[in-house]
């Protein structure tokens, strides 16, 4: 991508996070359930850092340097942290997260079609770019889409199968 491409790609990296934070929010704020308000709410906080990440970039191309990377790149949290979080809320309090609630479904569906086309778009942004720091980035930010896939379709298969869930991540052993 050439300097204005790039600064575009940006815009349009930066106005993605910035709906898909709006998403999630509204998500955490309509749905009832314990589980899914916890997730929506951790996802949206993340996509801040997405957004400031992306703000420092934009600011540093556009005033002439090769971009910068925030330090919150080197300090994002990994999947297995994320995951830890927000599952320690629905340990013990299983009856509280499979309550009937038809907006959580919705709501999990149009987030993993959203993460999905993000992880798309930075994918292709990674490929396209000339510049090496935005090719990281790029990088990044679809890993981090893509975690947040992993995270949605996990809570999302808690929801629909609790003891299924809690059966494979506590991994009973059967005695005979």
């Amino acid at each position: 991508m050439e300097h204005d491409e790039e600064l575009e790609a940006l815009k349009l990296a930066l106005k993605t996070e910035q709906d898909g934070r709006a998403m999630y929010l509204d998500a955490a704020a309509r749905v009832r359930n314990p589980l899914a308000k916890s997730t929506m709410s951790t996802l949206a906080e993340e996509e801040l850092v997405h957004i400031k990440l992306i703000e420092d970039f934009y600011t540093d191309l556009k005033a002439g340097g090769v971009g910068v990377l925030s330090e919150q790149l080197r300090k994002a949290a990994g999947y297995d942290l994320r995951r830890q979080t927000i599952f320690e809320a629905a340990r013990g309090r299983m009856e509280a997260t499979v309550v009937s609630d038809p907006d959580v479904f919705l709501a999990y569906k149009a987030a993993i079609k959203f993460e999905e086309d993000g992880a798309r778009m930075y994918k292709d942004f990674s490929e396209k770019t000339g510049n090496e720091t935005a090719r990281r980035m790029y990088v990044f930010l679809n890993q981090q889409e893509n975690e947040h896939y992993r995270i949605l379709a996990e809570t999302l298969n808690y929801l629909e199968n609790p003891r299924e869930w809690f059966l494979e991540q506590e991994k009973p052993h059967f005695e005979a």
